[in-house]
């Protein structure tokens, strides 16, 4: 009875934490390697080498092209929280690559009060790759 009760706790936190995990339809054949080599980069531009404060409901973003032409890679962090909320180099690092590993071309998770989401498709990065913005829900 005491294992079945731990099963069951197991199977409820494990769901809990990836039920609000989705991929994107694949529009582009991207290259996971670019999108894996760059996550520092882009996660020093999103929240810095150490934590970082994101007010509330504040959007993040950062675009990478792909080696594969007319293919982009954008990165977003979204505050979900309406006060101030903080996150750090390692979170995005391991959350974005998430994302990256588990679905073709790029999808989106929620931990700790924050939209985590790689979406590879087709265009160009923009001029000034980074972008900041609230957003409402």
């Amino acid at each position: 009875m005491h294992m079945t009760r731990i099963f069951s706790i197991i199977a409820a936190a494990t769901y809990a934490t990836t039920a609000s995990a989705k991929c994107w339809k694949p529009s582009a054949d991207p290259d996971h390697n670019i999108a894996t080599k760059s996550l520092d980069l882009v996660c020093t531009g999103l929240v810095g080498k150490d934590s970082n404060a994101f007010k509330g409901m504040e959007r993040r973003t950062q675009c990478i092209a792909d080696t594969t032409p007319n293919v982009k890679w954008d990165f977003t962090i979204e505050n979900q929280k309406k006060d101030d909320n903080r996150t750090d180099h390692k979170t995005c690092m391991e959350s974005l690559q998430r994302e990256i590993d588990r679905c073709h071309a790029g999808g989106h998770s929620s931990y700790f009060g924050f939209n985590f989401i790689v979406a590879a498709s087709h265009g160009t990065c923009q001029a000034g790759i980074s972008t900041v913005d609230t957003f409402d829900r």
